[in-house]
Formats: C-alpha cells, structure tokens, sequence
C-alpha cells in the first residue's frame, strides 16, 4: 500500500495542484471508496493552514475531514451523543498521532513559513511542497488509513 498511497499522494497534490486538505481526503476517500468530489469542494479554502493562514495544517485538517465522514453518523450531540463522541474520538486519535509525527500541526511551524511573510511564501513555493507538504500529506493519508482500518 506504501507505493500507491505515495503514488496517489503525488497524483492529487503534485500533478492535479489540489491543495493539502483537498489531496489528503480525496486520496483517503478514494482508498475507503467515497466520492472524491464533495472534498474538493468543501476543503477548497483550507489549504495553507486554514485560508492560508499558516494554521493548523491543511493535510491535518482533510484527513480529519476524511475520517469523520467515513465513520460520522451525521446526527448531533443531542441525537446521538455516544457515536458524535465515537467520531470525535477518531478526529483527536488523528490529531495527536500527527502531532506525534512532526511534533507540530501547525503550517507555519511545519513549512517555517509565518503568515504574511511574502518572502518567505515565495521562496518555500520553489520547492516546499514537494520538500515538506507532500511528506504531510502522505502521513496524514497514511495514519488516518490506520486508524479507519482499526
């Protein structure tokens, strides 16, 4: 699985310019055979930490994303508060073995790229996708698989 999920990592983030968020949920959606295109849409303005706010980061953020809609239920806390708190669970599971990873989940702590430094944007642009993004999103693909085939 390692090969393909890089491949497919490679695929959505490098070689169709998804963002973060978007590459590390349609390639777990793919893999868990959900439909691809409501992530696209929705992790649209994740990227960059959050709207580019060098926030928490956006492979972070679709992997969260990926997994609550494989194991959510859709009902709210007041409808169905054991499976609400289930899913939640998943969610900090994959929080905290990210932040394990890269001792960080933040964007800017990742990429050393602070919000509103142009300079520093430009230059992480040559290349800090390949060097420090696509790694991100492959973990986040990679621990997230784990944790939705436990």
């Amino acid at each position: 699985m390692s090969e393909q999920l890089h491949e497919r990592v490679n695929y959505w983030f490098e070689q169709q310019g998804y963002n973060c968020a978007q590459a590390a949920a349609i390639v777990i959606a793919e893999q868990m055979g959900m439909d691809i295109l409501p992530f696209a849409k929705m992790l649209n303005g994740f990227g960059g930490g959050i709207a580019g706010s060098r926030n928490v980061c956006g492979a972070l953020t679709g992997a969260i994303a990926a997994i609550c809609m494989a194991r959510g239920n859709g009902e709210s806390r007041a409808q169905d508060l054991d499976a609400f708190n289930k899913t939640n669970d998943y969610a900090k599971r994959m929080f905290a073995a990210f932040e394990e990873k890269f001792s960080t989940s933040l964007c800017c702590e990742l990429t050393g790229v602070k919000r509103g430094d142009e300079e520093a944007r430009i230059a992480f642009a040559k290349d800090g996708h390949a060097r420090v993004c696509n790694p991100c999103v492959y973990a986040a693909c990679e621990i997230a698989l784990q944790i939705l085939s436990e």
